[in-house]
């Protein structure tokens, strides 16, 4: 059977070209800039560049891990490695910093 074609690309061509066109850069340096750049899990930060959180309750979220905080960058709610500044998840996108 003859692979699909379209334009002269196969279906797995044009699939991993979608797959790719979608996939996270990866950080190009560790201590990254906290300025506009979309932040990903494995991002290291400047730990005094972000707001960290104080009054998780405020967020609906309770005490976070030991030896980690929750933080907001960029509009996004994150959970934050409090020595190294590794993102180590990111919660969901927040309207304001509420503490």
């Amino acid at each position: 059977m003859a692979p699909l074609h379209r334009e002269g690309m196969t279906i797995s061509g044009l699939l991993l070209a979608a797959t790719l066109a979608f996939a996270p850069l990866p950080l190009m340096a560790q201590g990254k800039d906290n300025g506009r750049d979309p932040v990903h899990v494995g991002d290291v930060l400047k730990l005094d560049g972000i707001h960290i959180i104080n009054q998780p309750g405020r967020y609906g979220l309770g005490v976070p891990p030991a030896g980690d905080d929750y933080a907001v960058v960029n509009g996004r709610l994150i959970r934050v490695d409090s020595k190294s500044g590794k993102v180590l998840s990111i919660l969901r996108q927040v309207d304001a910093i509420l503490d």
